[in-house]
């Protein structure tokens, strides 16, 4: 089924009057496309997620009751295979009669390039720090520039330019989608929500595609998500006003997004990569900048993140606090992203 990003009034008015009685079967990958799509679905449904809060989005094995979960589903939304690159193949064997929407693989948005951390953070020599294995962490992601073994991205087989995307060019100018081995971009771009404005219209026409009879209700409820979504924008750009981001270390290189869209540089990542421990010459060159009083708040989002933080702010003045930007809590997109932003605001001051 195609999902190609037609204005949606063309769409709401290209569907019959008649269509079927029930909400469609919508499974969703993980905590930030199920709040996204539970909020498209108010008053009609609730999709199903497979990650519960706390699993690992990059690395997962589906249970035997999430799989018959997932054979049952009309539409899959998932973020893509750069983030979650185990769930290309049962996407394949087990839903392969769904419609599938890579929210990655949208148009109206440009992907942000993995940084060099040691350009970004200013820093001249990083050769000891082992957990730059980002890169090749995310070299498993990267084979992705030729989509034809997944049925869910050829109906993007159109996305070949994106030079009319001129509100998200701070983003990187990435002019060509379908030539891009996604290993090179960070997929964590829900952490925009700007970028969340683009795939909320792709997400009400999905759900429409496959439940006509519900699209004014589904139209409803995008226009007022996207209206949510311009006031938390403007709210996060005043929040980031009483930020002063050099003065913050984060768990780990996944929050770019984040940063580009209010404006904060970090001082640096307890870790380079979400699953590798940082080196002791990394720690100890962050350890330094807590002790100098130039680091004032060292942000966790697990457990060992935690205890990384605990070492770093021991016997200082420094604060920690515990970050959410895949909504463990369950509290919403929006409400996250808010929580997010005025913890960093509030550990920092």
């Amino acid at each position: 089924m195609s999902l190609r990003s037609l204005p949606l009034l063309s769409l709401l008015a290209a569907v019959p009057a008649a269509a079927w009685a029930d909400a469609p079967q919508v499974m969703t990958d993980f905590g930030p496309t199920h709040s996204i799509v539970t909020t498209l679905m108010q008053g009609i449904g609730t999709p199903d997620v497979l990650l519960a809060p706390g699993d690992d989005p990059h690395d997962f094995t589906l249970r035997p009751s999430q799989a018959r979960t997932l054979s049952q589903a009309d539409l899959v939304i998932w973020v893509g295979a750069s983030l979650t690159p185990w769930l290309a193949d049962p996407l394949e064997n087990l839903a392969g009669d769904a419609a599938h929407l890579s929210l990655l693989e949208t148009e109206g948005w440009n992907l942000l390039p993995f940084r060099d951390l040691d350009e970004a953070m200013g820093h001249d020599d990083h050769a000891e720090h082992d957990d730059h294995a980002e890169h090749e962490d995310h070299a498993e992601h990267g084979d992705h520039d030729d989509h034809e073994d997944h049925d869910d991205h050829a109906e993007h087989g159109d996305h070949d330019d994106h030079e009319d995307h001129g509100d998200h060019a701070e983003h990187g100018g990435h002019d060509d989608h379908a030539g891009h081995d996604h290993g090179e971009f960070d997929p964590h771009a829900w952490l925009d929500p700007t970028v969340v404005s683009v795939w909320a219209d792709a997400v009400a026409q999905a759900l429409i595609a496959q439940d006509a009879e519900n699209a004014e209700q589904y139209a409803a409820n995008l226009a007022a998500f996207q209206t949510d979504l311009t006031t938390l924008s403007a709210e996060l750009a005043a929040i980031a006003t009483q930020i002063d981001g050099t003065q913050i270390i984060l768990p780990h290189d996944s929050f770019q997004y984040f940063e580009v869209g209010v404006g904060l540089t970090p001082a640096g990542f307890i870790s380079n990569s979400e699953d590798a421990d940082p080196g002791p010459g990394h720690l100890r060159e962050l350890r330094e900048m807590v002790e100098a009083g130039d680091v004032t708040c060292v942000l966790h989002e697990s457990p060992t993140d935690a205890e990384w933080a605990a070492v770093l702010i021991e016997n200082t003045a420094a604060q920690t606090a515990m970050v959410d930007a895949t909504d463990r809590a369950g509290v919403g997109y929006i409400a996250m992203m808010t929580n997010l932003a005025t913890t960093l605001r509030d550990c920092a001051n």
